[in-house]
């Protein structure tokens, strides 16, 4: 890649091997940069169960495992899109994932 293509926001993050950063400092200019980099990046569409779906997936989550919905059998009814999510189901997932509740609530552009 040539230096061209850089993120401008994640070449200021050379001042880390500076002296002057001690400890968390390089840490919490990291986390800055990446949460304005990310901050640009629109969010793909899609189904709040196929979020819902993703994170187990990411987390090695099993249907049981995910009380914040319900039972497995709602849980299942939820990813097979017989059943939607409810605001409360919403809140305590957005909670456990640490997510914002608008990414449960977004839906696919047609």
């Amino acid at each position: 890649m040539r230096p061209g293509n850089f993120n401008p926001h994640l070449l200021g993050l050379r001042w880390c091997r500076h002296k002057s950063l001690r400890g968390n400092s390089c840490y919490h200019l990291l986390g800055e940069h990446l949460h304005a980099y990310e901050q640009r990046l629109p969010l793909p569409a899609a189904e709040p169960r196929e979020i819902v779906r993703f994170l187990m997936d990411q987390h090695g989550l099993k249907q049981r495992e995910l009380p914040e919905i319900g039972s497995q059998g709602v849980v299942s009814e939820i990813l097979s899109g017989k059943r939607a999510l409810n605001m409360r189901q919403t809140q305590a997932l957005a909670g456990r994932f640490g997510v914002d509740v608008a990414v449960f609530l977004a839906t696919p552009a047609t």
